[in-house]
């Protein structure tokens, strides 16, 4: 990775929060790596409608530090989605032909892009059975049990990327009020309960049932 950091063409530029790093429709002449910070990835719909994909990270791996990367290999080069900076970032700018002549020296990064981009469209197909199919609550659930940790005193907090209503609206591509409802929902069930903006599980066996059996949650 130092090799493409230090070829011509390439510079440390910096972001804020809710600066733009791509936007969505406009074509990409750069990618970038980040350094510090993360961003998170969504799009507009045609209805107006804000959908949240992922976080790219500096803290992850080295494909989730890459921002537009996968925009750079399709046949127009147009972004199909916003990069908004959640916090200040530092990354270096890549141009997108030399981005693209330091990829095709290497079989193996190839793959492992290839391998992201199939990973994140079944992200995506998924999303969109879940909410024809009616499984929304189901994969509330999941984001929440997959993306909360045991704190020291041994409880099972949700984080805070996934303790939003805002955010898990965007995420499932449903209105926060009907996150609400389904919140509200487990809440009485005894699944989770809420402390503030904190979020923690309480009844891993019931958040498990509704993950793994489709056990259908009444909101």
């Amino acid at each position: 990775m130092e090799d493409l950091l230090n070829r011509s063409g390439v510079k440390r530029v910096i972001f804020y929060r809710g600066d733009y790093i791509i936007r969505q429709g406009e074509p990409v002449d750069n990618i970038y790596y980040l350094e510090t910070g993360r961003c998170y990835r969504g799009a507009k719909t045609e209805g107006g409608n804000e959908v949240f994909f992922d976080f790219k990270t500096a803290f992850g791996s080295f494909y989730d530090a890459l921002v537009g990367v996968l925009a750079m290999f399709s046949n127009d080069q147009v972004s199909e989605c916003n990069f908004i900076a959640t916090e200040p970032v530092c990354a270096y700018r890549i141009p997108v032909d030399v981005a693209m002549a330091y990829f095709s020296e290497d079989a193996d990064l190839l793959k492992g892009l290839l391998a992201v981009s199939i990973e994140k469209q079944r992200q995506i197909s998924w999303l969109f059975a879940a909410r024809q199919e009616g499984r929304v609550p189901n994969q509330l659930c999941k984001l929440l049990y997959f993306n909360s940790y045991l704190t020291e005193e041994g409880r099972r907090r949700v984080s805070p990327d996934y303790s939003s209503f805002i955010r898990l609206s965007q995420k499932l591509g449903v209105h926060k009020v009907t996150i609400s409802k389904m919140m509200r929902a487990l809440r009485e069930q005894g699944a989770i309960v809420t402390e503030g903006r904190r979020v923690f599980i309480t009844d891993t066996d019931l958040m498990l049932e509704y993950i793994m059996n489709g056990r259908q949650l009444i909101y």
